[in-house]
C-alpha cells in the first residue's frame, strides 16, 4: 500500500526485516528489488554513488533484474565519461600551452 503511494523507504525497511523469513518467496524478492530500483532512480539525480549502492543491494536480491542492471550501467558509464573528459578550464590551459610553443 505504501509503495503504491510512492513511498519506498518504509516498504524497503519492512521487507528487509522479513527477508530472512521470506527467503524463498519470489514475489517478496521481486517487490523488494522493484522498490530498490525505484529508490535508486530517485537518488540518481542527486547522489549517484548512493544510487549505485542501492542498485547493488537490488542485484543481491535479484541478480537478473534488467532495470537495475541497465541503470547501474548508465550510472557507471556517466561516471566514467566525467572522469575521462578533462575539465573545460584544464583543456583550455593545455591548448594555450601548446599554442605558445
Amino acid at each position: 500500500m505504501l509503495a503504491a503511494q510512492g513511498e519506498v523507504d518504509e516498504p524497503i525497511r519492512l521487507l528487509e526485516r522479513r527477508a530472512p523469513q521470506d527467503r524463498n518467496d519470489p514475489s517478496a524478492k521481486r517487490l523488494l528489488a522493484d522498490l530498490y530500483v525505484r529508490k535508486a532512480e530517485k537518488l540518481a539525480a542527486i547522489d549517484k554513488s548512493g544510487a549505485i549502492m542501492v542498485l547493488q543491494k537490488c542485484l543481491r536480491v535479484d541478480p537478473k533484474n534488467a532495470r537495475a542492471t541497465a541503470l547501474m550501467r548508465q550510472l557507471i558509464d556517466d561516471s566514467a565519461a566525467k572522469t575521462a573528459a578533462p575539465a573545460p578550464a584544464a583543456a583550455a590551459t593545455a591548448k594555450n600551452k601548446v599554442d605558445r610553443k
